[in-house]
């Protein structure tokens, strides 16, 4: 079993449709992921492009705050709904292609989750069509 899973309710969405997803925390320890990612999640959105995954920006978090960390409990589940515009203010459409989802962790409450200092896990890949 994977420690640490992202998934969605779906394999392939409608470009005006809501990414429901799951992050579930099978660790024995929380972990911790920052805030004010896509649609004001802990996850970053990626698209693919030219066979590489590429930041989207189709998914803003018009929050004017520093990013404050979200903690998931060991055992624990965090849900997101990731839609395509600004939640509660501009609504726009995904583009069509492929798309994951991401999640930068650190096991630290008082560390900032990066690459380096943490783990890097990822959804399967979806689709928009």
């Amino acid at each position: 079993m994977v420690p640490i899973s992202i998934t969605t309710n779906r394999a392939a969405y409608g470009p005006d449709d809501a990414i429901a997803v799951t992050v579930h925390n099978t660790l024995s320890t929380p972990i911790y992921g920052m805030d004010t990612q896509a649609s004001c999640s802990i996850l970053s959105l990626q698209h693919q492009a030219s066979g590489a995954w590429q930041p989207s920006q189709v998914a803003q978090c018009p929050q004017k705050r520093p990013a404050r960390p979200v903690k998931i409990e060991a055992g624990g589940t965090y849900t997101a709904t990731i839609t395509a515009g600004y939640p509660g203010m501009a609504r726009l459409s995904f583009p069509t292609g492929s798309y994951r989802l991401v999640l930068t962790y650190t096991t630290s409450p008082d560390g900032i989750p990066s690459a380096n200092g943490g783990g890097i896990v990822t959804s399967s890949p979806f689709s928009v069509r």
